[in-house]
């Protein structure tokens, strides 16, 4: 048996309790996961295509009033100065 397959075996066995706790580890884990991929990407220029783009819209007066509250929360860009 494959690993997967043990696991998934333990998981269903687990009570209420044990699986919340495990459901909560896995996606603070998942979380955390992604931010680490992010920040890599980012700092690899792999998303500055992206950011070039929503700050050029920036510029142009494009970008919607809740676009803009995202991307100026955006961890990795932000615009020169509010679109509001």
């Amino acid at each position: 048996m494959i690993q997967i397959e043990l696991l998934e075996q333990h998981i269903a066995k687990l009570d209420d309790a044990s699986f919340s706790k495990l459901r909560d580890w896995l996606i603070e884990f998942d979380q955390a996961r992604w931010d680490k991929k992010l920040e890599a990407d980012s700092n690899t220029g792999k998303l500055d295509i992206l950011i070039n783009a929503a700050l050029a819209e920036h510029e142009a007066g494009l970008m919607k009033r809740a676009k803009a509250i995202i991307f100026l929360y955006c961890p990795i860009a932000h615009p020169p100065s509010p679109p509001f």
